[in-house]
């Protein structure tokens, strides 16, 4: 199982499941709930982006952040590559420019500069793909000091274009009030440190017994704080290390707060703790806690061994060898398979293009250890937690197996082999001999998997963990501490992931589930489980990317799959019943086993594991869908579950639960490329993808933003691997449709399942484009006018799992005017591939429309008609846009909310636009969190002469219990913000403070407000600041302040309308009035294939005749360029339209003469002939010889 950083038995953020460590255990570990101020943060309904401005033309699918609004996963169209042109391909150029340019192009998305984009770290990650794809990760930083868990990374292809970014960065400029300097706070680090340690009870001076390390600060900016043993909790916790600490910021609506990041690792009663703690530097507040441990819980065992195929020395599940791989036969029949003695594998490393040894050669020149670069195994059997043995360089030699365990010990080794058999008779701890088994096993499947992931991107400068990192980036001295035989507790396992440059720590524990005793390090399943909890953990987030409780379960998924990967061979097609990999497979096996054979295995452990189902893609043995991570969903009574775990009472969005959902997802995804590619090549993919899928995934993902991840890489190097995945994903209910959880939901509700997995072709993006080459702008303003051409552009990606021929766009727009001169319906030629893309570019026009209006422009999807009748499935998408208008920045005193950019700006995305058949308005909505949320007006200038007067409409619904409220604020330049007090503002009531000793969690609590309901919209609501702020420049907030008590809070909102000011000097709000301009252009010429009658050399003709004479003839356009020439140099058969023609002329092919409207290219661009068959009259159409 995980959890984000030391990965406990439980996602300790929620204080209802503070109680599930394994029966048999020992004492529990001190459970703090998690905290997470952004988490806290109200979530935003949409963001207040410019009304009739599309996102980018590269971007054609965007997931947010549901508090801060920002993407979070970004899919885009490859730059520079066209559709339609020539082919050519552009340069490819350096990665890291490639990353850095393509964020410039998206920065208002993030909300980001370019001088924040150029202080941003940057890592090339290590290529991973057969196709050359690439992933270039950025980091947030402000004066070099990271932003915490702030990443983002960019996949690019082969030639360097940008496909996918997943995660985000953010605006490195400060919250109201922060500290100017992460470095230089008004709390020191010791007394950060104090509010870490008040959490185990020390006393609250004991920061003042803090010392600083005399070492300097790491590459990674990391410092120590060291407190004397002697001082302890009042429960007789001590500090089992150091706390590490570094500046950093934290991010929050409002922008950034200076903070500390520390690492506090706990011993008390027994019982380790470990959690990742961020503090405000400038107020102390607790602004994110979270533990760093991930526990086995339950009847679930995660315990570490190495038995190894002999040909390949990849690990089998464990000492039961192939005999389950699968499980023989079609259900769970008491089957207890025979053990198997371990195999002698002579290497110095595995196979991988580094070829660094396991084995330290420098600490003792005469004896081998369980100890070198990446791992550091030894049997942790008495106290004090970690290694208490004799130090290694000092021995002169191995005490023999015989002997009893007595003390900590590594294995040890005079002859070069840690081979010491097992006897399953007896207990791991029988003898040395016996418990270094346990220790060589461990040693080598954790070293075995440093080096199969290497190559696929788990490198140094990725965060892998290494006590040398060889200068190939990184932090380093953090090899992993293998803790086996642990003396802790039983039937459970733990790994703990700090951030990059501290050690993860895994402990292995004993299973009594039998006699005797097994040791969970000699079971392969949970070795490599916990193990792959560090890699999620380090390539999401760096430790701390998996703190809320879904993503916690897709770590205990990405942990129980990396064990299928690995463990699942070639061979297992070759069992009875598993010709496709449908067989069942069981997860910790080995050690939840209490039997051998002869014996029946009653309770079916070799079956079942320590899951609820064995992982197959037969639906009649694990029948789990995405609707199984959402509580209150029924699983399938007719399908055999674990009878250990049927009635333990824990829900569907229990770590563990919700994470064999998207196991058995990955799992399917696998098993289709197993069935389309052979085994090896199937493997290597699946791995690399695996991994480049985690670098892409955002920080605290959803189990769709996971999945999007992972099909994003496979997309960009095979499309029949995407289909593949796709096609599993659909199978379990994460098709196409698949509707998911929020982040940060408690119970994963709000599911809605799709097995759709195509064909389907999707309009991803849809903008109308003034800027674009092809197109034509009079006035050079980004609305389309009269007389204007813009282009259209589409993104079209087949989503489906099937390659699509014959589709075509159909264009629709619900104002006349709007002219489609290329027709309604653009055929898109040839076939796309699953996961692949292709841009349209349309040319649009607008003739005749008299004022300004609003209007909405489609694209829909003729799908083809497959031999089958299947027509499959074609997503359009609409944008509404304003055409002939003109935005005027400052035109008045009054915002109607009739179009975004009119001057109010969102403190908090939560704001938005939201609209009906009656207008528009600013609304929010109410969270069932705490914190605020506001929208502000423009910074106004009061008239020093003039009284100052607000009047807005409002309507709102704040629940009936006065938990929830909303108020005026007012903020003076340089000044801080303020609530505007109840004598010049109408409130309602008044947030309560606390009840029945219980505090309200509202920051506004205590404070008057509007509360309660407003019933109908109240007009008119009135605020007369008089003289007050004369001469003054300020600004208005609405803010609203929300409690994590407040009932149906689903339905309520706050909304806002009609916003006027007088007494200002100037008008703040923005206006959209007619365009002023009329677009006529320069001379036209267009050849038509035919001669105009009467229309001699040198004699103009009418109009009406040469339109006759020329109609449904073809014509070619010309642009006339700025240059004058004389008639006679015009090319022969050629129609000039107005004045003389060009110096030179750039040919565009056109359809044919349409006398109602030729479209015309030109240097401002297509004009319809419509317009201008007027303004052209008086010239003539003249035929120039």
């Amino acid at each position: 199982m995980q959890k984000a950083f030391e990965h406990s038995c439980k996602h300790c953020l929620y204080a209802a499941l503070a109680a599930c460590l394994a029966p048999g255990s020992g004492a529990a570990a001190r459970e703090l709930v998690s905290v997470d101020a952004l988490m806290a943060a109200p979530p935003r309904a949409s963001s207040l982006g410019k009304d009739g401005v599309a996102l980018p033309a590269e971007v054609q699918q965007i997931t947010r952040d549901s508090r801060l609004g920002s993407p979070v996963f970004v899919k885009l169209v490859p730059q520079g590559v066209s559709t339609v042109g020539d082919g050519k391909q552009a340069p490819a150029i350096d990665a890291t420019r490639a990353a850095r340019d393509v964020f410039k192009r998206l920065a208002p998305l993030y909300g980001v500069s370019a001088s924040d984009i150029d202080a941003a770290s940057v890592q090339v990650q290590r290529e991973a793909l057969a196709s050359g794809a690439r992933l270039v990760r950025l980091t947030s930083q402000r004066e070099g000091i990271p932003v915490f868990r702030e990443q983002a990374t960019v996949l690019l292809d082969a030639r360097q274009q940008a496909l996918s970014v997943g995660g985000s960065i953010g605006s490195t400029q400060l919250a109201g009030g922060a500290s100017k300097s992460a470095a230089s706070s008004a709390l020191s680090p010791a007394a950060a440190a104090q509010k870490a340690l008040s959490d185990f009870d020390f006393a609250a001076d004991a920061h003042a017994q803090l010392t600083e390390r005399a070492q300097a600060a790491d590459a990674g900016g990391y410092r120590w704080l060291e407190l004397p043993s002697t001082v302890k909790g009042a429960g007789g916790a001590v500090l089992e290390d150091a706390i590490r600490y570094r500046p950093t910021w934290f991010r929050m609506p409002q922008g950034l707060l200076a903070a500390y990041y520390l690492e506090l690792r706990v011993l008390e009663g027994g019982v380790h703790s470990a959690y990742a703690y961020v503090i405000d530097s400038s107020s102390g507040a607790l602004l994110f806690r979270s533990s760093m441990v991930a526990h086995d819980a339950g009847a679930a065992a995660y315990t570490y061994g190495v038995w190894a195929d002999p040909q390949t020395g990849v690990p089998l599940r464990g000492p039961q060898g192939m005999g389950l791989s699968p499980y023989p036969g079609g259900g769970p029949s008491g089957f207890a398979p025979a053990m198997v003695a371990p195999a002698k594998i002579t290497l110095a490393s595995a196979a991988f293009s580094r070829a660094d040894p396991w084995v330290d050669s420098g600490i003792n020149t005469q004896l081998g250890f369980t100890a070198g670069n990446n791992v550091r195994a030894f049997a942790d059997v008495v106290r004090p937690d970690g290694d208490s043995g004799s130090p290694l360089a000092g021995r002169v030699f191995c005490e023999p197996n015989a002997s009893r365990v007595e003390a900590d010990f590594h294995a040890c080794t005079a002859s070069r082999s840690f081979a010491y058999g097992y006897d399953f008779s007896a207990s791991p701890l029988a003898n040395l001999g016996q418990a270094s088994s346990s220790l060589a096993n461990i040693f080598y499947v954790l070293n075995w998997l440093h080096d199969w992931f290497y190559d696929a991107g788990f490198d140094e400068a990725s965060g892998n963990a290494q006590a040398r990192n060889f200068g190939r980036g990184g932090l380093e001295n953090d090899a992993i501490s293998a803790r086996a035989l642990n003396y802790i507790g039983f039937n459970n396992s733990a790994m703990s992931t700090p951030a990059d440059g501290a050690p993860p720590i895994l402990r292995s524990y004993l299973y009594n589930r039998s006699a005797p005793m097994r040791s969970g390090a000699l079971d392969n399943t949970i070795v490599i489980h916990e193990w792959a909890h560090y890699l999620s953990n380090r390539l999401i987030g760096n430790g701390t990317g998996l703190s809320t409780r879904q993503a916690a379960a897709l770590g205990e998924g990405w942990s129980d799959f990396v064990a299928q990967l690995v463990t699942v061979t070639g061979e297992d097609r070759l069992r009875p019943g598993n010709d496709r990999f449908q067989g069942a497979y069981a997860h910790g096996a080995y050690a939840n086993g209490a039997v051998m054979p002869p014996a029946v295995d009653g309770g079916n452990t070799s079956y079942f594991g320590s899951r609820r189902y064995p992982y197959s893609t037969d639906m009649g043995r694990n029948p789990l869908s995405l609707r199984h991570i959402q509580d209150g969903a029924p699983l399938t009574g007719t399908v055999p579950i674990n009878p250990a775990l049927a009635g333990n009472g824990a829900p569907n969005s229990e770590l563990h639960n919700a994470g064999e959902v998207w196991a058995s997802m990955l799992w399917e995804c696998y098993a289709g490329m197993l069935n389309t590619h052979p085994f090896a090549q199937a493997q290597q993919r699946m791995k690399s993808y695996l991994v480049a899928g985690m670098k892409l995934t955002p920080i605290n993902p959803t189990l769709l933003n996971a999945r999007d991840a992972l099909l994003a890489v496979m997309a960009a190097n095979d499309p029949q691997d995407y289909a593949a995945c796709l096609t599993g994903f659909a199978r379990r209910g994460a098709g196409l449709g698949a509707q998911g959880p929020d982040t940060y939901s408690i119970d994963n509700r709000g599911v809605v399942e799709s097995f759709d997995a195509g064909p389907m072709l999707a309009v991803e993006t849809l903008e109308l484009s003034m800027g674009d080459p092809a197109a034509s702008s009079c006035d050079g303003d980004a609305i389309l006018d009269n007389g204007e051409t813009a282009r259209l552009l589409v993104r079209v990606v087949n989503r489906g799992n099937v390659a699509v021929s014959g589709a075509a766009l159909r264009l629709q727009a619900d104002d006349p005017h709007v002219l489609f001169p290329a027709g309604t319906e653009q055929a898109i030629d040839g076939a796309l591939q699953p996961g692949q893309g292709r841009d349209l570019s349309v040319p649009v026009s607008l003739a005749g429309l008299a004022g300004h209006a609003r209007s909405t422009l489609g694209v829909g999807i003729a799908m083809p008609v497959a031999p089958d009748g299947d027509q499959g499935a074609g997503l359009g998408r609409s944008l509404q846009v304003w055409l002939n208008a003109d935005i005027h920045p400052h035109g008045t005193f009054l915002d109607t909310a009739d179009f975004a950019g009119s001057g109010m700006e969102p403190g908090n995305p939560a704001w938005a636009v939201a609209s009906d058949a009656t207008g528009r308005w600013y609304q929010v909505r109410v969270p069932a969190a705490p914190g605020t949320a506001a929208l502000y007006s423009p910074w106004l200038n009061v008239d020093p002469q003039s009284d100052f007067v607000l009047t807005f409409d409002q309507q709102y619904d704040f629940g009936l219990d006065d938990s929830n409220g909303g108020q005026l604020t007012i903020a003076e330049a340089q000044k801080t913000e303020v609530a505007l007090a109840g004598d010049v503002v109408p409130y309602t009531g008044t947030i309560w403070l606390s009840r029945d000793n219980v505090p309200n969690a509202n920051p506004l609590g205590g404070q008057p407000a509007f509360v309660r309901r407003s019933g109908d919209w109240r007009r008119n609501v009135t605020v007369d600041l008089g003289r007050q702020y004369a001469g003054r420049t300020v600004r208005i907030g609405w803010r609203m302040g929300t409690s994590d008590r407040a009932e149906g809070v689903g339905s309520q909102y706050w909304k806002v309308d009609n916003v006027r000011f007088a007494g200002l000097l100037d008008k703040p709000f923005a206006t959209i009035e007619a365009n002023a301009k009329t677009c006529v252009g320069p001379a036209l010429i267009a050849e038509v294939d035919g001669d105009a009658p009467g229309a001699e050399d040198g004699r103009a003709a009418s109009l009406a005749e040469a339109s006759n004479a020329m109609a449904a003839q073809p014509v070619r356009q010309w642009d006339s360029g700025i240059a004058e020439r004389s008639p006679a140099a015009i090319p022969s058969g050629v129609v000039a339209l107005a004045a003389p023609a060009a110096s030179t002329y750039n040919a565009q092919e056109g359809g044919v003469f349409r006398p109602q409207a030729i479209p015309t290219l030109s240097q401002w661009g297509l004009v319809a002939l419509a317009s201008l068959l007027g303004l052209l009259g008086a010239w003539g159409l003249r035929r120039q010889a």
